[in-house]
């Protein structure tokens, strides 16, 4: 850490993007210590920086010159591959010695692009690299699927202490499909709509404040209700087909180990915060011993970078 900075506070900016939100975590450090954060919450397109958010981390940045801005990659065009070799027109990182991750380096432009209304991106990270850092208190010689699902992705990693055994990274967006939430979400219902019209233009032939007051409150419990069935429906939608996903990636990883151990357990972190009933639909359908542990990405993001920090 350099002399200057160590006179100031440092803001650390984690920056989780994904289908609906943007999350900030602003930590602010003081000679490598956290001394105080806060959490900010954006709407934003799927994976896409909002305006709202880069002018958010602009002031923060005229606030505090010792600012830095982190986040993860959630570009398709990455990996995890057991061994350190270099390729061409990939970023590759090292880890532990044995194994190492990679992203397109037109991956890495895209980001960095994503984040050009932003006053910077000091730290971008890959999944596999987060989904380590989740894990490796974990590793010893039993054989596991280690899971990361997003709202957007999941990043899986087949290993052991001693080496990596397969990796896959894919898309969870099921915007194609017929009936999705997404699309359930946004087609206009003309009979809800009619209904609610006429429930406004009656709310004016109330005589009585209290009999207004009561409407409103029953009318905001319905829509609390409505958007917690969508949330359940988009979790299931996720979860079916992050669900198939592995399926298929452990069928892959037998076809191309057939002399190797079984896969003694699954560990899902859940960066989602998935309904009780989808994280029972995963554990069922895989029929495999299954954790799912809860993370808060922003969380996960900051420790990481709050060390690199250290040896910048």
């Amino acid at each position: 850490m350099s002399l200057l900075r160590g006179l100031f506070a440092t803001a650390l900016a984690s920056v989780h993007l994904d289908m609906r939100d943007c999350r900030i975590l602003l930590r602010f450090l003081k000679g490598g210590a956290m001394s105080s954060e806060e959490i900010k919450t954006f709407r934003c397109a799927p994976n896409k920086l909002p305006i709202e958010a880069a002018y958010y981390l602009s002031k923060v940045r005229r606030r505090h010159p010792f600012t830095y801005i982190a986040t993860i990659s959630h570009s398709l065009h990455q990996g995890a591959v057991e061994g350190t070799g270099g390729e061409t027109g990939m970023q590759r990182i090292i880890i532990g010695k044995k194994w190492s991750v990679f992203i397109s380096k037109n991956a890495i432009s895209d980001d960095l692009d994503n984040f050009y209304r932003a006053p910077s991106l000091d730290f971008l990270y890959s999944p596999f690299l987060l989904l380590y850092q989740s894990i490796r208190s974990r590793l010893d010689g039993t054989k596991r699927l280690y899971v990361l699902l997003q709202q957007a992705t999941v990043a899986l990693l087949i290993m052991d202490s001693s080496r990596l055994y397969f990796s896959a990274i894919q898309s969870l967006e099921s915007s194609k499909q017929a009936n999705s939430p997404a699309e359930l979400e946004s087609a206009p219902d003309s009979t809800t709509d009619d209904a609610q019209n006429e429930e406004i233009g009656q709310l004016s032939d109330l005589d009585n404040v209290g009999e207004q007051k009561d409407f409103i409150e029953a009318n905001e419990e319905s829509q609390s209700a409505l958007e917690n069935q969508k949330r359940e429906l988009e979790d299931f939608a996720r979860v079916a087909t992050a669900t198939t996903i592995l399926k298929e990636s452990i069928n892959t990883f037998y076809n191309n180990h057939s002399d190797s151990d079984f896969i003694a357990e699954v560990v899902v972190i859940d960066g989602t915060s998935m309904v009780q009933k989808a994280a029972e639909y995963l554990r069922n359908s895989l029929m495999i011993d299954t954790q799912i542990l809860e993370v808060d990405m922003c969380q996960l993001i900051a420790e990481i970078a709050q060390h690199d920090l250290l040896e910048v």
